[in-house]
């Protein structure tokens, strides 16, 4: 059951297992420092190099999203300065120029950071460590779920690995956005290939970012049902906003706690949502009706012709129908025929898509079993309004 550690660990294998990926974060700080602090002479001199301040940047970000996760409180505070000078001067991630402007050399924020990470290789202070909660998913049921960690901090991933499938989950993994962008790419192609329940997705990634690997996401019919929680170093990230537009459920802030993601996995995973089925011929309309059913936290199954929603309905079975009449091969009045006849799917909701001028088909529709009718050009907002009434109303017979 969800909740128990699968494979019995106890809470000292646990801590153990927690500490040993401590080490290896402190071996990556010790093979780094000599690297920082030639980057610091280099600053001093005003000698550093673009590329060079970017790999900098990139190596900062990390460690600011999870020194804390390993006891180091401080580290993480004065990564978060640094990496806060370092966009003030290059104004990005990545700088493609580096212009010091004049400014004072001895910059307090990268020397407390040396500081800082020469106290922490000293540190060999055993630690308590806290124990994840994993009662949190007893309200998710038996199910095994999968959950992919996209992120590149190798140590992150190691550590939320552990901890997921001690609590029964199966992993998948993507170490930048290239390597989603194939996953992604593998199930729009593959309809067997094995899809996430849910993603956790960091929004700065090398390569391919966070927010481009969620616009691809959504904008994929095979993964854009699947929910995705962002992680993210800054809650005021200018790209976030658009995430949550996007689509994205949620986001958690690095250093992660874990208990803080626990709790909001199980929260997307326990609750249920409300499925639609869209049938359109018109990719626009999917597209666009997707999305606002997706902000109402209502899950899509889009078809693109009758044919096609009758195959999903002998597998799965919505709690609506949006059925675009007009469409080439079966038409949405021979869908409906064919919902009518089933005595399980004619109990489902179904709403019809259809223009002005077709007044006979409206009618026949509403005749056939059809609960309500929506002209093209439509309001996204009331067929959205309209289902999710239907659903609620059958929710209460």
């Amino acid at each position: 059951m969800l909740g128990s550690p699968v494979d019995g660990s106890s809470p000292r294998e646990i801590k153990s297992r927690f500490v040993a990926i401590r080490e290896k974060f402190l071996e990556q700080l010790g093979d780094w420092l000599p690297v920082y602090e030639d980057f610091l002479r280099d600053y001093e001199s005003s000698s550093e190099s673009a590329r060079a301040m970017g790999e900098i940047h990139m190596r900062v970000h990390r460690i600011a999203g999870s020194a804390r996760m390993f006891g180091f409180s401080d580290l993480t505070d004065a990564a978060i300065a640094a990496e806060n000078r370092l966009r003030d001067l290059t104004g990005n991630g990545i700088p493609t120029s580096v212009d010091h402007g004049g400014v004072d050399h001895s910059d307090d924020a990268f020397w407390t950071l040396l500081m800082q990470l020469r106290l922490a290789l000293k540190d060999d202070d055993f630690f308590d460590v806290d124990q994840p909660d994993l009662t949190v998913f007893s309200q998710v049921g038996e199910r095994r779920f999968t959950v992919l960690i996209a992120d590149d901090d190798d140590l992150l991933r190691e550590l939320l690995v552990k901890e997921f499938t001690d609590a029964n989950f199966q992993i998948m993994q993507a170490p930048d956005g290239e390597v989603m962008m194939d996953i992604i790419r593998s199930c729009a192609c593959n309809a067997d290939a094995e899809k996430p329940d849910l993603i956790i997705l960091d929004l700065n990634m090398p390569k391919v970012n966070g927010f481009q690997v969620l616009k691809k996401l959504k904008a994929t019919e095979a993964t854009r049902d699947i929910p995705v929680v962002m992680l993210t170093r800054r809650s005021e990230d200018e790209n976030l906003p658009e995430c949550m537009s996007l689509g994205a459920v949620d986001y958690v802030t690095k250093p992660v706690s874990v208990n803080e993601l626990f709790s909001r996995i199980s929260e997307q995973l326990s609750t249920p949502k409300n499925k639609v089925l869209l049938v359109d011929d018109d990719e626009h309309i999917r597209e666009l009706l997707t999305q606002h059913f997706h902000r109402m936290g209502m899950s899509v199954v889009p078809a693109k012709s009758g044919l096609e929603a009758m195959q999903l309905l002998g597998r799965q079975k919505p709690d609506a129908i949006v059925l675009d009449i007009v469409m080439p091969g079966m038409t949405g009045i021979e869908v409906l025929r064919q919902l009518q006849a089933n005595e399980e799917l004619a109990k489902i909701p179904v709403v019809l898509l259809t223009t002005k001028a077709q007044q006979d088909n409206i009618l026949r529709g509403l005749e056939i079993g059809a609960h309500d009718y929506v002209t093209k050009p439509f309001d996204p907002v009331d067929v959205v309004t309209r289902v999710n009434q239907l659903i609620q109303h059958e929710l209460e017979i």
